[in-house]
């Protein structure tokens, strides 16, 4: 039988959010900065990149994450600042805030993850984690896990946009959908375009579909014959 999203998840969960903030152009090295510029041609692309240095996995500082444990209905925030201790968060009950820099809110962070089940984010195995591992390798720290592990589990980490696109099954925006460069009667004739993959081998007809990976409930997959797998 299919499992139950229950099953598929670890308690406490907990959803995770991060902000970075980019560096000062002037921080960053000759090297880096030639090879940033060199990617765009012209003047208008380089002048952009300088104010989106956040974007750039290690050239952003991590100034604040957001946890909110949902089994308990509360949650916490670990700003930039001074103080290295807990206020409460009057406008929003069951809320905390702790300050300090960058080092002493990565180090918070990864000592509260080993005492977490499944991490919920938004797009975090491809920037939220990958930026909080970067960031604590150049600081030296630790990460206590792994949080761009393997795509196709969730009980360590939950991305829901990989969910919500069924792990890459479900066609992306292109920029006909967008409307981005194309005319009116463009936009209206656009269609979703699946991603192109390689020729792989024919799977098993029992082979388990991308919803029940997702634990979403979806239509049966059947066999070449019509018949339903077992």
């Amino acid at each position: 039988m299919p499992e139950s999203p229950e099953d598929l998840l670890r308690h406490p969960v907990v959803a995770v959010d991060i902000e970075v903030a980019g560096l000062e152009w002037e921080e960053v090295d000759e090297a880096t900065r030639h090879y940033l510029l060199a990617r765009f041609p012209d003047q208008e692309g380089r002048e952009s990149i300088r104010n989106r240095l956040a974007l750039v996995r290690g050239l952003g500082r991590v100034v604040a994450i957001g946890v909110w444990n949902v089994d308990q209905d509360a949650g916490a925030v670990l700003a930039h600042g001074s103080g290295n201790r807990w206020q409460e968060f009057e406008p929003w009950p069951g809320t905390r805030v702790w300050r300090g820099n960058e080092r002493e809110i990565l180090e918070q962070f990864w000592g509260w993850c080993t005492k977490w089940g499944t991490i919920v984010t938004y797009n975090g195995r491809s920037y939220d984690g990958p930026v909080l591992m970067t960031r604590s390798a150049m600081l030296g720290i630790a990460p206590t896990r792994m949080l761009a592990g393997y795509r196709y589990s969730l009980r360590e980490h939950c991305d829901l946009m990989e969910v919500l696109h069924f792990q890459g099954r479900r066609g992306r925006p292109t920029a006909s959908t967008t409307g981005a460069g194309v005319s009116a009667s463009s936009r209206r004739r656009a269609r979703w375009t699946a991603p192109r993959s390689p020729r792989r081998p024919a799977r098993a007809a029992t082979t388990r579909s991308p919803s029940t990976v997702c634990g979403i409930p979806g239509p049966p997959r059947t066999s070449s014959a019509g018949s339903r797998p077992p």
